[in-house]
């Protein structure tokens, strides 16, 4: 008579999950140093008044996908960009794919 497979133990399940998140946490860091270096080399964004200190104006929101698009289409899914506040910023997203 053939046997189940057995399922992990609880503890290899959790050791699974934590793994998985330090995994995603690190990728998500590197995600961030690598926009902040991004926009730091390219002197900030001045999408619409900012000015540096020696009055030039950035370039980093060329690089922008979906700020200061709301209702155009998501480059990946084509659904409507939203717009919401967050802390006094607007904050533009994908309701489809940034859940």
């Amino acid at each position: 008579m053939p046997t189940k497979p057995s399922l992990p133990q609880k503890s290899t399940l959790k050791d699974l999950q934590t793994r998985s998140l330090k995994r995603k946490s690190k990728t998500l860091h590197k995600a961030i140093q690598d926009v902040l270096r991004l926009g730091i080399r390219n002197k900030g964004a001045s999408v619409t008044n900012y000015f540096r200190p020696d009055g030039e104006t950035g370039s980093a929101h060329k690089q922008f996908k979906v700020a200061h698009c709301k209702d155009k289409p998501c480059p990946v899914c084509n659904t409507p960009l939203e717009r919401i506040r967050v802390h006094q910023r607007g904050t533009y997203f994908c309701p489809h794919c940034q859940k």
